[in-house]
């Protein structure tokens, strides 16, 4: 008899089903997780920044205020100290005080860079660092206070340093220039009685 080969009847091979149109592709899906993990870092790195930098400046007001007994206010260009026998504020990147006695004119020949100001029995005194000063600026603010009615008490010149002391009313000035440095600083103080 003739051998006769059977064949298991072929099953039918599983019908392909056509990809999702909504499943992700491997290569967005790391995509994705790529800027969400970036702009998770970002949103941490700045609360961070934003945290350590609030934290900093509570504890400066902590200490600053434990050590005096005084009421401190810090933030991020300005220190701010009250207590019994006065005050005193020093700011950066300030502006020319506007509580300064009038009497005192502005100087033009250069930019703030910071202020301080103390109080102390009602009284106020003054001290302005300035940057940036122009050459000739010595002698350009000097005669703007000789012209305002400041007189002058003593003056030194040495090594590219100019100091002059002035008075007028109940006030004293002294206006520094370091020619090297193109900087300049300003303190003005009520005379004591």
């Amino acid at each position: 008899m003739p051998e006769q080969t059977q064949t298991a009847p072929a099953t039918p091979a599983a019908p392909s089903t056509p990809s999702a149109p909504n499943a992700p592709k491997k290569g967005k899906s790391a995509t994705t997780i790529i800027i969400i993990v970036v702009v998770v870092l970002a949103v941490l790195g700045i609360g961070g920044y934003l945290i350590s930098r609030y934290l900093a400046e509570k504890t400066a007001e902590g200490l600053i205020g434990g050590l005096t007994g005084g009421e401190v206010d810090v933030s991020a260009s300005k220190v701010t100290y009250s207590g019994e026998g006065g005050s005193l504020e020093f700011s950066e990147g300030a502006k020319w005080p506007t509580d300064l006695p009038s009497d005192v004119p502005e100087f033009t020949y250069g930019t703030v860079k910071a202020t301080a100001k103390t109080t102390s029995d009602g009284k106020g005194n003054w001290s302005i660092t300035l940057e940036n000063v122009q050459s000739g600026a010595y002698d350009k603010y000097v005669s703007d206070l000789k012209a305002a009615g400041w007189e002058e008490a003593t003056t030194s010149t040495a090594e590219g340093v100019n100091y002059i002391d002035m008075s007028k009313g109940s006030y004293d000035l002294i206006f520094t220039y370091e020619e090297n440095e193109k900087t300049a600083s300003l303190l003005v103080s009520s005379k004591s009685e």
